[in-house]
C-alpha cells in the first residue's frame, strides 16, 4: 500500500487479551478477516473513513471550565453481526496506534 508517495510498512494485528473479554466474541478467522480487509484498503483516507463508520459517540462529558470530551463506542461489523468492543481491542485488531485514532479519525 502506498501513502504519501511511499510504501506503508505492513502492520501486525495484536490479539488483545483485554479484561472485558472482547477476544472471546470472535474466532481467529474473523479477527484475521477484519485485519486483512482493513489493511487491503488502498490508502489511509479510505481506512480512516472506514474507522469513522465504526465509531459512535455514546455520550459527552462537559467540564466545569467549559471544555468537554466525547466518549465513543467502538464497533466491529461482520457480515451477520455488529459487536461493541473496547478501544484497546479495536486498536489491536486494526493494528493502529491510539494517536492515529485521535489525530486522523476522531478530529475530522
Amino acid at each position: 500500500m502506498k501513502y504519501g508517495g511511499g510504501i506503508v510498512p505492513p502492520r501486525q494485528m495484536s490479539i488483545i487479551d483485554c479484561i472485558c473479554g472482547c477476544q472471546t466474541r470472535f474466532s481467529l478467522q474473523e479477527m484475521r478477516t477484519i485485519f486483512r480487509n482493513f489493511n487491503d484498503m488502498e490508502n489511509h483516507e479510505l481506512q480512516n473513513s472506514y474507522l469513522r463508520g465504526l465509531l459512535e459517540v455514546s455520550r459527552r462529558e462537559n467540564f466545569a471550565n467549559g471544555g468537554g470530551r466525547k466518549i465513543f463506542q467502538y464497533k466491529l461489523k461482520l457480515v451477520e453481526r455488529t459487536v461493541i468492543v473496547c478501544q484497546r481491542f479495536f486498536l489491536g485488531i486494526h493494528g493502529i496506534p491510539q494517536s492515529r485514532l485521535r489525530k486522523k479519525v476522531v478530529t475530522k
